[in-house]
């Protein structure tokens, strides 16, 4: 199954257990899209566990995409920043997957809005930010790697 398609029906997955998580948009145009949705909640932890394996295996890329996609993300990060948005470098796990970052700002507000749409490009691939929480919540889970 593609990234893609792995993202899809995670986002069903999500649906159907009562977390309305719409499908992610893959168009690749640099854009981004911004969900507020609480990660604490039991429904969503429940949801996120039934659901978590049908995610992307991007651990299991080679390490040269694995750098690439590091130094995207840390890019991806910077550019936040240069753009007026606390926006904390991510970690990166063994397997090179990116940790979410804690926002303090509110993902829907036109400053962190304006800084997506400028910074979007460098993420992965031109891809598509998801982002779960509100203000000061949890986010940064890319859509899309290489």
């Amino acid at each position: 199954m593609s990234p893609e398609d792995a993202l899809l029906a995670f986002a069903r997955c999500m649906r159907e257990h009562g977390v309305d998580l719409p499908d992610p948009q893959l168009s690749g145009n640099g854009g981004g899209q911004v969900v507020a949705i609480d990660p604490t909640t039991p429904a969503f932890r429940a949801a996120e566990k039934a659901c978590e394996p049908l995610l992307p295996k991007f651990g299991e890329m080679d390490p040269a995409a694995n750098q690439a996609f590091q130094d995207q993300m840390l890019a991806y990060a910077k550019c936040m920043r240069d753009h007026g948005i606390d926006y904390p470098d991510p970690e990166f796990g063994s397997g090179g997957m990116a940790s979410a970052v804690e926002l303090t700002v509110d993902p829907n507000s036109p400053a962190f809005q304006d800084a997506q749409e400028a910074c979007g490009t460098n993420l992965p691939g031109g891809g598509t930010m998801i982002t779960v929480g509100g203000e000061g919540g949890t986010g940064g889970a890319p859509a899309t790697n290489p």
